[in-house]
């Protein structure tokens, strides 16, 4: 407790305003939600009835009513220049001292007009275990036997706190959005639902709160991956409760954690839907048989895997990092891997892209195309794809000069040069002008035409 020095004008203007709080004693005191037979509130409330002379409380047991004693008193000398100050959680509070009653409760009484600082004055009460407070605006309740107050006290305040939230059709307030959230229970009853955000936003609620202890108050539900919950979550919910840690840490602790003790079981989970194994989840997913049993080759049966949402293109970028490789060798066996190891893009593009030069390679072998150096094989490659309807990227072609003069050759084709043709040399241009017409016949012409057209290049490129 620090002594705080003021005018005489500026406490005359605190004097006048406690006068206001203790002129009807009895409105200091919160409305019960679940009255019992010894309740405290219900008992000032009938010790405060049908009087106002406070001073015969100043030899009462009880702080609170001891403290109106006090209050009367202090305030009764009009030439107080001295006030005290108490630091709380939420900030300090000043108030007139003229006897032993607890610095708090003599806080709670003179300071009654603010939402925080008022529920002080039974601080005692509460301390002992008798009382559980809630007070926020208009809402100021108490409870003898542990109820949960309203959602209007929760609305409340987080307005007061200028919180962002919405209101779900069930009346429950939400924080924050994202991939995953949880509902806090105050008292067994749902108060609030939070997603990922950087602030506490039960902290908000809490500060509108005088309690014991948190212990017993507030629980947690997450959806997903219930049966991997763990004991470090009541840990977490303890540092949650103390502001310790934000929605965002709180959420991702557990989940995180719980993905952990899932993958560490072995467990194929999607969704919260477990899967035998990871060839079922991919069948589920619709993919293309030789794409499961590569899966089902590459992956350790005891390794877990847990997906939000179920696709083929999450299920791939999930196995990628410690897979892909394996996958893709599994998949195309035997095909150039430093090829497909360079290829760029998501998995399923990369997929994709391997599949196109498989698919290339193979009809190169069954049409008869041998090629004899990089710049055939850049012909062969592009005229197949054409041949098919499937025009594959160009543009990049190495220095070689040949490879520019196949490139050159195929951009006179289809009308429209490579981004790089302006680089390319006069003696690429003037080959690609000369090989144009057997480039027209490996992409027009009937097999054996192409076949003749292919063997007929060797005259014009190594």
């Amino acid at each position: 407790m620090k002594i705080k020095r003021e005018s005489k004008e500026s406490n005359r203007t605190r004097i006048a305003e406690i006068e206001k709080y203790i002129s009807n004693p009895e409105s200091l005191v919160p409305p019960c939600l679940d009255k019992s037979m010894f309740c405290p509130l219900d008992g000032y409330r009938k010790k405060l009835s049908g009087g106002k002379d406070l001073e015969k409380f100043s030899k009462s047991k009880d702080e609170f009513l001891r403290g109106l004693a006090e209050t009367s008193k202090a305030i009764a000398d009009h030439d107080l220049s001295y006030s005290a100050m108490v630091k709380t959680p939420h900030g300090s509070a000043t108030f007139f001292k003229k006897g032993d009653t607890d610095q708090y409760v003599l806080a709670g009484i003179q300071n009654s007009g603010s939402d925080t600082f008022r529920m002080l004055a039974f601080s005692k009460d509460v301390l002992s275990g008798k009382l559980i407070l809630y007070s926020a605006g208009s809402y100021y309740m108490g409870t003898c036997r542990k109820s949960p107050p309203s959602m209007d006290f929760i609305e409340e305040s987080l307005k007061k706190e200028h919180m962002d939230f919405s209101k779900d059709d069930d009346g429950v307030c939400r924080t924050g959005s994202g991939e995953y959230e949880a509902s806090i229970m105050l008292l067994g009853m749902e108060i609030l639902r939070i997603g990922p955000s950087k602030i506490n936003s039960l902290s908000k609620v809490i500060k509108h709160m005088l309690f014991q202890s948190p212990d017993d108050l507030f629980t947690f539900s997450m959806s997903g991956m219930e049966t991997y919950s763990h004991k470090l979550e009541r840990d977490l919910l303890a540092s949650y409760v103390s502001g310790s840690i934000t929605d965002v840490q709180f959420l991702d602790s557990i989940y995180r954690k719980r993905l952990s003790n899932a993958q560490e079981s072995g467990v194929i989970m999607v969704a919260g839907k477990e899967y035998n194994d990871i060839g079922e989840l991919a069948e589920s997913l619709g993919f293309p048989e030789d794409e499961r049993d590569a899966l089902v080759k590459v992956w350790d049966s005891r390794e877990g895997l847990y997906l939000q949402e179920g696709s083929r293109r999450k299920l791939l970028e999930a196995i990628w990092d410690r897979k892909g490789s394996e996958f893709l060798q599994e998949l195309f066996p035997g095909d150039d891997k430093e090829s497909v190891r360079n290829l760029k893009g998501n998995p399923v593009e990369i997929i994709g892209k391997a599949r196109e030069m498989k698919e290339i390679e193979d009809i190169e072998k069954s049409s008869g195309l041998e090629p004899w150096s990089e710049a055939s094989s850049l012909a062969a490659s592009m005229s197949l794809s054409m041949r098919r309807g499937r025009p594959m990227e160009w543009g990049n072609a190495s220095t070689d000069s040949d490879c520019m003069a196949v490139e050159y050759a195929f951009g006179l084709h289809s009308g429209s040069h490579a981004p790089t043709a302006w680089k390319m040399p006069e003696e690429a241009k003037i080959k690609g002008q000369r090989i144009l017409p057997l480039i027209e016949k490996m992409i027009k012409g009937t097999n054996e035409e192409a076949r003749e057209a292919f063997s007929e290049l060797k005259k014009y490129i190594r």
